[in-house]
């Protein structure tokens, strides 16, 4: 166990200690699965913009628009989760980040306003079914963690336009905008919406629990 704890460090897990319950036949199943993460990791490193570590990619992941992405050092993406990095800004990663099975992070929702763009430091955990809604910048301190189904939107529906069908009302990241109505002869035009809008911060050192949902301020 010493050899797979030294192991462990060097990868930037510094003072991590394995179990010592854990059997020989643990320790292969579990290294089996991670050389396999690992081979996915080389083939995504080959069109990720920056990548300045190990990165681990778990089985039916989809990582779109890696071009748009920044890695540091040891990287953990699990089962099924889905990245869309295209945005302005892209994705920035820092050192030691976990994401979990089944976590979406959702860049863009439609091409014509792309989201500003994520920022993750270092030491974050973000734990299985979480959804990350990038419209306005978001920015996840170091050292924080996040539970299950926890849910960032940084965008809601322009409730302020409500003459307007819902495709045209376009959305906010702050204060609603002013009141907008249809002009006498409807024209397929979107409604302004506010680009220099406050980014939604998580801080450092944090915690958040389970099903947790975070908005912009009002």
């Amino acid at each position: 166990m010493s050899f797979l704890n030294k192991i462990i460090r060097k990868l930037g897990k510094d003072g991590y200690t394995v179990d010592k319950q854990l059997t020989g036949m643990d320790t292969f199943i579990i290294l089996k699965a991670k050389m396999a993460s690992l081979m996915r990791g080389f083939y995504y490193k080959l069109f990720i913009k920056k990548s300045n570590g190990l990165l681990f990619v778990g089985r039916n992941c989809r990582i779109s628009h890696c071009s748009k992405i920044r890695m540091g050092k040891t990287i953990t993406i699990g089962d099924n989760v889905e990245i869309n990095a295209l945005s302005r800004q892209g994705i920035t990663m820092g050192n030691n980040v976990s994401i979990h099975r089944n976590t979406i992070i959702e860049c863009t929702g439609v091409i014509r306003e792309l989201g500003e763009g994520l920022v993750i430091g270092n030491n974050v955990g973000i734990a299985q079914n979480c959804f990350i809604q990038v419209r306005g910048k978001v920015t996840l301190g170091n050292n924080i963690m996040f539970g299950p189904n926890v849910s960032i939107f940084s965008a809601v529906q322009n409730f302020g336009a409500l003459n307007c069908s819902v495709q045209f009302r376009g959305a906010r990241t702050s204060n609603p905008a002013p009141h907008l109505a249809f002009p006498e002869k409807p024209r397929r035009k979107i409604l302004d919406r506010k680009r220099n809008s406050p980014s939604i911060s998580c801080g450092n050192r944090g915690c958040w629990g389970q099903s947790v949902a975070m908005v912009p301020a009002r």
